[in-house]
């Protein structure tokens, strides 16, 4: 028990350093200054999103952007809804709107092979991304396109689900919170471990140089993730966390375990180093799912436990207080103790699935 309570402890001591890096490096995450006005390409991926495409281009009809510089592309994605033709309605406030449909997937993941398309068939220097159901801030655009300092090939934003209602709704805006600290944080460090793809750039030059979709084209998901990853380990460009850029989206209930299992199954092809401080801290999280029970029937390992736990939670407050602060959305906090209560069953059960059981995209 000891030699178990003192490998625990040095788990715990990790993650508080993990913690602590991420908390230094959210102070690194500056908007940039970059004057240039180049062509910019904006793609959507559309399935079956009539209820949503309106709001999206509305958004981006409204964009401080000049519109001569701006192309939007919707892909209709094999829809069986009217999705391209209200898409097209557009066309009149948005005049750099197209509509692209296509039939068949090329790639393994359905969302890589739309983007693919969009990016094929639009001719701007920076590739920004959202979703159909997504409504971005109205200087999205502009402020995206400062941060292409010249050595900078990819910019992520900040992409907030907002609150509603119910306690599940609310706690999907506190997980949003949680990957934006961390995407700000690590790039913040010059080690991306995450973005969204609800809200992304790129530039086609990095896009290329990181060989496109194909070397991933077979791995389900992770049009955001593993391209940021590829950028910033087999090119010279560096990955930039814009906090000015911002995208909102509403929360989804429906497929919400498969959806959580999607996102973490995309640890598994970071690299080697990532991947072994992300095996530590699963182990960690395995510690104190084990740990009320170890301390019931082992009370030496009471204390320990007590102090692992306060360190998580002390460690975790520090950072995403500060996040809430600087993304003005200290609300969603109060259920902070709420999300400490369930983040260990949630990493033990969901990450293991992740890994384990395959994903899809609709």
């Amino acid at each position: 028990m000891e030699t178990l309570a003192f490998a625990a402890s040095l788990l715990c001591l990790l993650y508080v350093v993990v913690a602590g890096a991420i908390h230094r490096g959210l102070s690194r995450s500056t908007a940039g200054r970059n004057a240039a006005l180049p062509d910019v390409t904006v793609v959507i991926p559309a399935r079956n999103e009539a209820h949503g495409i309106e709001r999206c281009l509305a958004a981006l009809a409204e964009q401080t952007y000049p519109p001569q510089c701006t192309e939007v592309i919707v892909v209709d994605d094999r829809s069986t809804d009217d999705t391209a033709r209200r898409a097209l309605t557009w066309t009149d406030r948005i005049p750099g709107l197209k509509v692209v449909r296509i039939s068949e997937s090329s790639l393994a993941c359905p969302k890589k092979n739309a983007l693919d398309a969009g990016i094929r068939a639009g001719a701007g220097r920076i590739i920004l991304t959202t979703d159909a159901d997504c409504i971005p801030s109205s200087d999205w655009i502009a402020s995206t396109v400062r941060a292409f300092d010249p050595e900078v090939g990819m910019v992520a934003g900040y992409a907030p689900l907002l609150p509603g209602r119910g306690l599940l709704s609310r706690l999907l805006a506190l997980q949003s919170l949680v990957v934006s600290t961390l995407a700000a944080g690590s790039m913040g460090l010059g080690i991306p471990l995450t973005c969204s793809g609800r809200n992304l750039a790129y530039r086609r030059a990095a896009f290329k140089d990181a060989g496109g979709f194909g070397p991933i084209g077979h791995i389900r998901g992770g049009d955001d993730v593993l391209l940021m990853r590829r950028i910033a380990t087999r090119t010279g460009w560096r990955i930039r966390f814009n906090p000015e850029a911002k995208v909102d989206s509403h929360p989804h209930a429906d497929g919400l375990f498969l959806r959580q299992v999607r996102y973490q199954s995309k640890a598994v092809h970071y690299g080697f180093s990532v991947l072994l401080v992300a095996v530590c801290i699963y182990i960690f999280h395995v510690a104190l799912a084990a740990a009320p029970f170890l301390a019931w029937h082992h009370p030496a390992f009471r204390v320990p436990f007590g102090l692992m736990v306060a360190a998580k939670c002390l460690a975790d407050w520090l950072l995403l207080s500060r996040a809430a602060r600087r993304y003005h959305a200290r609300k969603i906090l109060r259920l902070f103790p709420l999300l400490e209560l369930i983040s260990v069953p949630y990493v033990v059960v969901i990450c293991a699935a992740g890994v384990l059981a395959p994903s899809r995209w609709k």
